[in-house]
This record gives C-alpha cells, sequence and structure tokens, in this order.
C-alpha cells in the first residue's frame, strides 16, 4: 500500500474516521452531524488518503474505539500509531499519556513532569488539542451523539488529563460548561 487509507465505520455516536498509513494509524475522528461532513474534514486534513478496507492494525484500532464508544472497555496500547510529521515534543506527550491507566487522571504539569519537561505545562495543553488519534472514553454506560455535542471541539484532550487546574482548585471553562456531560474526562 502507498499513501494513506482510510475509512468510515460505525459506532454507537455516528460514523467516525480513521487514517492510516503503512506506519500506523495516522488519525482518529469522531462524527461530524452528519456523514458527508466527516468526510470532508477527512479530505481536508489527509487529501490524499483513499477509502479502501482497513488493513489489520487498523481494524483492531476500529474495533477497540467502537467498543469505547459503546462504553466498554477495549485495550488498544498495541495499536502502532504514525507519527511522521508530529513534532517531537508531541510524540513524547502522545506516548505518556498513552501509559496513563484507564480511570487515572493527570494534570498537565504532571504531565510536563512525566516526560521530564517540568514547566511546560501550556505546551502540554498545546500537543493535547492536536491529538489527532484521540477517541473518548467514559466512565459508564454508552455513549450518545448528545453526550458528545458539549465536547465536540474539545475531545482533543485525553480523558487520563485533568482538565481542570490543581494548583488552585478552579476548572477551566470548559469543564466547569460541562459537568454534567458523561463524556467528560474525570
Amino acid at each position: 500500500m502507498a499513501g494513506r487509507g482510510y475509512a468510515i465505520f460505525d459506532t454507537g455516536v455516528g460514523r467516525c474516521g480513521i487514517v492510516w498509513s503503512e506506519a500506523g494509524i495516522a488519525g482518529v475522528h469522531l462524527p461530524e452531524t452528519r456523514e458527508l461532513e466527516t468526510r470532508g474534514r477527512l479530505y481536508r486534513l489527509y487529501p490524499g488518503a483513499r477509502e479502501m478496507r482497513p488493513p489489520f492494525n487498523a481494524q483492531i484500532a476500529i474495533e477497540g474505539i467502537a467498543a469505547q464508544l459503546r462504553g466498554q472497555d477495549s485495550d488498544l496500547a498495541d495499536v502502532v500509531l504514525d507519527m511522521s510529521g508530529i513534532p517531537a515534543f508531541n510524540q513524547r506527550v502522545y506516548e505518556y499519556t498513552r501509559t496513563i491507566p484507564r480511570g487515572e487522571t493527570r494534570a498537565y504539569g504532571e504531565v510536563a513532569a512525566g516526560i521530564r519537561r517540568e514547566g511546560t505545562d501550556r505546551s502540554v495543553v498545546q500537543a493535547i488539542a492536536k491529538n489527532p488519534f484521540m477517541s473518548p472514553r467514559t466512565g459508564g454506560g454508552p455513549l450518545r451523539r448528545q453526550d458528545l455535542a458539549p465536547w465536540r471541539h474539545h475531545l482533543q484532550a485525553p480523558p487520563a488529563v485533568n482538565r481542570g487546574h490543581a494548583s488552585d482548585g478552579r476548572q477551566d471553562p470548559v469543564r466547569r460548561a460541562a459537568a454534567r456531560c458523561p463524556a467528560a474526562p474525570t
């Protein structure tokens, strides 16, 4: 296979998109309001990608993501990611956040300390905001499309990262506004 491929797949919250290359998964995208919009987003982000049958690595990722979106546990640790073109700092952040056990949280400062880059909290925030591999995790029952609505533009933060300000006890406005959202990270 040369270049990148993509697939649109069904989940409990709509039709998601996944993009891959020979090196691994290049991106995961939650559903837009309509499938046409999800496809449009994939075309804009990965203009050379062609729709095709997912290889084994992508199929494992699809099954795991679909399970997570049903509120079930799944282990995506063995899914290979294609981090080519991603800055080295962001790669370190993504690799570290993948090691955080499900149900545990870390403040941005703790992630920075975990990658031995204390004082880079803002850079960690920016890296997480650009995470192309994001898929939400839930603490309970199946997700519905309306559960994702408050987080549509903020789902880039892995659920293992605490968006609240641990240092002064306040929470950021996004977290405060979506406090009742079951898809919100804990």
